[in-house]
């Protein structure tokens, strides 16, 4: 394993990080926010709060990775690692900050 790492380039390494840490933040974020809908409890303020974030922080994020890709097409490196991490940063960035929070809560 340690092999395939030293072969793969930065830019890949990268983006397989950030993927990885999406996916598990992502799981985190959804066990949470599912137990406050399920938790069979009237929702707090902070409960509705975090749960009307969901559709507005994911058109944010998923605008921003479309707009990345479309920048990484106009620039003729659209198939590269590095456009592919470029793009998946929004979406990392938004799963990983709310399973920061949601830990805190």
């Amino acid at each position: 394993m340690f092999g395939m790492m030293a072969k793969m380039s930065d830019d890949a390494f990268r983006f397989w990080r950030q993927a990885a840490e999406t996916v598990s933040a992502s799981a985190y974020v959804i066990d949470k926010r599912s137990r406050m809908l399920s938790s069979g409890r009237i929702p707090t303020p902070g409960d509705l709060a975090e749960l009307s974030m969901m559709v507005t922080e994911k058109m944010t994020a998923f605008g921003l990775a479309n707009l990345a890709l479309t920048q990484s097409m106009m620039a003729g490196t659209s198939a590269s690692w590095g456009a592919a991490s470029d793009a998946l940063a929004p979406i990392h960035a938004r799963a990983t900050a709310n399973a920061r929070r949601l830990r805190r809560r």
